[in-house]
This record gives C-alpha cells, sequence and structure tokens, in this order.
C-alpha cells in the first residue's frame, strides 16, 4: 500500500498528471465535444463546430486542451484536421479514476 510519506517524487508527479487529466475530462466544455466524437467515431473542427453551440475560438482552445492532455488523437488529413478518442488513453484514464475512488473509498472507512 502506497501512503503519502512513501510517495516518490516520479509517482507525485504521475498523480498530479492523472488529476490534471481527470480535470480536462470533467470540465463542462470537453463533455460535449467527447459525447460527439463517441457518437461519430471522429470528426473535423467544421464537424464538430456545426454540430455543438460554441465559438470557434472556444473550440479550438478546447481541442488544443484535450489533445495535449492526450485524450484526443489529431489525424492531419488532405483538407482537414481529423479528431478521434484516444481509446487506450482513455481506458488507463478510467482505471486510473477507478483505482483513485477506491482509495478515496478505503481512507473514508478507516475515518
Amino acid at each position: 500500500m502506497i501512503t503519502w510519506n512513501t510517495i516518490s517524487r516520479t509517482s507525485d508527479d504521475k498523480v498530479t498528471q492523472a488529476i490534471l487529466l481527470l480535470e480536462t475530462l470533467s470540465q463542462d466544455e470537453s463533455i460535449p465535444i467527447l459525447e460527439f466524437l463517441r457518437k461519430r467515431g471522429g470528426g473535423t473542427f467544421h464537424e464538430i463546430l456545426q454540430s455543438l453551440t460554441v465559438n470557434a475560438k472556444d473550440l479550438e482552445r478546447q481541442l488544443k486542451t484535450l489533445t495535449a492532455a492526450g485524450i484526443l488523437v489529431l489525424r492531419e488529413k488532405t483538407t482537414a484536421k481529423y479528431y478521434t478518442l484516444n481509446r487506450g488513453r482513455l481506458s488507463t484514464i478510467t482505471r486510473v479514476a477507478g483505482r483513485l475512488n477506491e482509495l478515496r473509498l478505503e481512507g473514508t472507512k478507516r475515518s
């Protein structure tokens, strides 16, 4: 079992990264984009923009944030950029979130 006094700098950085990823995923602006891509399997900037009620600058910023976090994969097509979900990364994030929740529940039971 990991306790806070035994966490190394590397594992502390990984926990911080996981928290930032979860925060990015749970942002109100992220949810509609992720839902659109989940349902469609992917889409271009213009397809996403047309289906959501957001302005172009906000969408561009959010897509950059999600791509930088590794949540989206960006493929350059000949005519446009094409975004898809990074299913491997999302699977890892799901496992991390589940484990963090288990640790939280274990801590709650001990209190």
